[in-house]
């Protein structure tokens, strides 16, 4: 059974979002939101009546402000929707489309956007029915919200041949609405420009994204731990005095030092350390410890925009403030943030390949034993193939909140590029998965080779070893490797970057 959850107690945080990507829920409009919501449209309708100019009321839109509209103004509403529905791309996943409408239905809710609650209680009543809006990759600016990308969205209100997601399908909203009672309300007010005014599509993929990446950074600081305990590296580099104050007063070095240290715990390989090892192995806490400082500034910045209003114009009580709180530059600059760190972290990954396939460290070239009756390659190919996924990772962490154009007329001559910037994140983070494959691959080959004990680490070594088998002759990993990467999201990844 759904959870039945009011929208006034709705709150946009990390739990709900983990929670309802494997799981459902259902809205219920609750009396305190309704009154609110009739509140304020009142306020927009006082304005009207009192034959105020109103942007995106009875004016043209973006550079048309000046133009005055009279007469259908429930046309206007669909014209925009309609005129802006192109976008193009793939569409959003089925789950990410739903959290974002969720999210949209939520912040509509928000005083100040003037939305009909019959408008808003209908979106529910759809949301509650399992049907959501497609939503196209392509065609977000990041600067008047998400406007191309969510016109689907708004035509849910008035337009029954619009496509939308229904029980894992792309279906028209007719063939959805069969075996409903709904009725579709039709567009007036501001109800079209309330929904895609915003930053609400932007904004959900980076919370997902960042869900996602965090787990992946977790394994990937286990998996660093263990590669220095395969190696026998020396563990004075995570000592407390070196990464707490007075000596360091960077909170990042600290939590990463500190993890690694309580992985280190009831570990041991009896293997002499180096006095000094290569900076791939000695510098973890001062190279993953900005990647936490800026994950986590990054984690607040999205969770800040989805509990925020985007929209504009604000519909106040005895005014109507003209604004620009659809620019996502905090969004923009959290997915250049992001890329940077999955693109930091896969050098840092990569680098460490060299040091356990290199036979430097008393374990075996490319990790595997030779048969003097055969010359075997081992990790080689994985080796090889982590190189590749490096140089293909680094040009996609080129900033996206640089490489943005005037838009509309130089009207929009400015724009955040937020959406296209997190769509970046989603593929790299792809790419990093597989990377990271390829190291676990290469440290559980390393701890078996030395033997080490790795108590804190053994559920980690232990997923691998579900998928890709201890190495004692040149073989396929093609599929064992693939298979890997696909159970990621199922490994326990305790660490500092849970959120």
């Amino acid at each position: 059974m759904k959870d039945l959850i009011a929208l006034k107690d709705i709150q946009l945080n990390y739990e709900l979002f983990s929670k309802f990507l494997t799981e459902d829920l259902e809205i219920s409009l609750d009396e305190i939101t309704r009154a609110r919501l009739n509140q304020n449209h009142s306020y927009l309708l006082k304005h009207v009546q009192s034959d105020r100019k109103i942007y995106g009321i009875n004016t043209g839109f973006g550079k048309n402000v000046s133009s005055t509209v009279s007469g259908d103004l429930a046309g206007l509403q669909k014209n925009l929707a309609l005129y802006l529905d192109c976008a193009q791309g793939e569409w959003l996943p089925e789950r990410t489309s739903r959290l974002i409408f969720l999210v949209r239905i939520k912040q509509a809710s928000f005083s100040g956007s003037a939305i009909r609650s019959e408008s808003l209680s209908y979106l529910i009543d759809l949301f509650n029915a399992g049907i959501s809006p497609i939503v196209p990759t392509l065609g977000s600016l990041g600067a008047s919200g998400d406007l191309v990308t969510m016109a689907p969205m708004a035509r849910l209100l008035f337009d029954e041949e619009v496509s939308c997601w229904h029980g894992g399908a792309v279906v028209s909203l007719a063939n959805a609405l069969k075996e409903t009672k709904i009725k579709i309300p039709g567009a007036d007010g501001r109800d079209c420009l309330a929904l895609m005014n915003g930053l609400a599509a932007a904004a959900t993929l980076a919370m997902t994204e960042i869900l996602k990446i965090n787990h992946l950074l977790n394994i990937s600081l286990n998996s660093m731990g263990l590669c220095k305990l395969a190696l026998g590296a020396n563990q004075e580099s995570e000592s407390e005095i070196l990464n707490s104050e007075p000596v360091r007063n960077f909170s990042g070095q600290k939590l990463i030092a500190d993890s690694l240290r309580r992985l280190y715990v009831g570990a041991g390989s009896g293997r002499k350390a180096h006095l000094q090892d290569a900076y791939a192995l000695r510098c973890i806490p001062q190279f993953m410890g900005p990647v936490i400082e800026t994950s986590r500034l990054s984690s607040q910045w999205i969770l800040q925009e989805l509990s925020s209003m985007s929209d504009n114009p604000y519909i106040a009580i005895d005014d109507v403030i003209n604004g620009g709180n659809f620019y996502g530059g905090y969004l923009a600059q959290a997915s250049d943030l992001m890329a940077t760190n999955m693109a930091k972290v896969a050098e840092l990954l990569d680098r460490q390949t060299f040091h356990l396939v290199g036979g430097q460290y008393n374990l075996p070239e490319n990790l595997i034993q030779q048969n003097p009756e055969a010359s075997f390659h081992g990790l080689k190919g994985v080796h090889q193939l982590s190189n590749s996924l490096l140089m293909k990772i680094q040009p996609q962490a080129t900033s996206y909140s640089l490489a943005t154009r005037s838009s509309e007329m130089h009207n929009q001559d400015v724009v955040s590029n937020c959406m296209n910037g997190w769509l970046r994140v989603m593929q790299l983070r792809s790419d990093f998965e597989t990377l990271l494959s390829c190291h676990l691959v290469l440290t559980a080959q390393a701890k078996d080779l030395a033997q080490v004990s790795v108590s804190a680490l053994s559920e980690l070594v232990a997923s691998v070893r579900e998928n890709v088998p201890f190495i004692n002759k040149d073989q396929s990993l093609r599929e064992p490797l693939k298979k890997l990467k696909d159970s990621l999201y199922q490994i326990k990844s305790e660490g500092p970057f849970s959120l």
